[in-house]
């Protein structure tokens, strides 16, 4: 499944999959002084249009959101996307971004942890990871390549689970998508995920399974958006959607 990409003015997304990447260039770069672009891995993208509306309020520059798995995200920046900065979901995405802006400046800004999640209520009455081992259990992890992926095999490993022919998805709101469509059992997210759900999912805890979250950045706005990150009133609205502090 491929990443999706979508460039936001605060909480008005707009699908630019059909726009050739020129395109999206031309219509989602250009920084000044007046004007931040983020590009926000997928598993942030709610919490991060509460921050940044917060933060166009407080400081009155306005902010585009350029949303997709971090993998794809990685490559647009690589490409000439016209970022100002990166929020992205784990220490190895960071490091990319690090080598490709080796001058950026970077902060951990929350933390979280990687939990099993079901449908509401549990229908399959899995117990943990060790349930996920049955071959007639549908189950999604994320790819290799992905954050989620990468904690999922560090949970996994560490736990001792093989799980038969998992499905694949590129970030865990791809997950997300599954779990609420019926199409598979069971999936290996975040807790902020949850969180989101409104109660449609059920998580099972996994002990010992952190992720954090890092921005990094290289201009003036996106300087002042750091700042504002590890601010109280930011801190409040992560602890909101279920992050933890850094």
């Amino acid at each position: 499944m491929s990443s999706a990409l979508i460039c936001s003015k605060r909480s008005k997304p707009a699908s630019v999959l059909a726009l050739g990447f020129a395109a999206l260039l031309a219509g989602c770069s250009a920084s000044s002084e007046d004007r931040l672009e983020l590009g926000v891995a997928s598993s942030l993208a709610v919490a991060m249009e509460r921050l940044t509306d917060e933060f166009e309020t407080e400081t009155g520059i306005s902010t585009i959101l350029v949303v997709a798995g971090s993998g794809t995200l990685l490559t647009q920046l690589e490409a000439g996307a016209g970022f100002d900065g990166m929020a992205v979901a784990d220490q190895d995405s960071l490091e990319r971004v690090l080598a490709f802006r080796p001058g950026a400046t970077h902060t951990r800004f929350a933390t979280g942890r990687v939990v099993l999640a079901v449908a509401k209520d549990n229908p399959r009455r899995l117990s943990g990871l060790s349930s996920l081992s049955d071959p007639e259990l549908r189950t999604a992890i994320g790819t290799e390549g992905s954050p989620i992926g990468r904690y999922a095999r560090q949970v996994l490993a560490q736990a001792e689970v093989v799980i038969p022919n998992p499905a694949l998805e590129t970030s865990a709101a791809a997950i997300v998508s599954k779990l609420l469509l019926g199409e598979i059992d069971a999936g290996l997210v975040y807790h902020t995920d949850v969180v989101a759900s409104g109660g449609l999912l059920t998580e099972l805890a996994i002990p010992d399974a952190p992720s954090q979250f890092f921005l990094a950045r290289w201009s003036a706005p996106a300087a002042q958006f750091q700042e504002f990150l590890v601010s109280a009133p930011a801190a409040a609205i992560l602890s909101e959607f279920g992050f933890g502090p850094p």
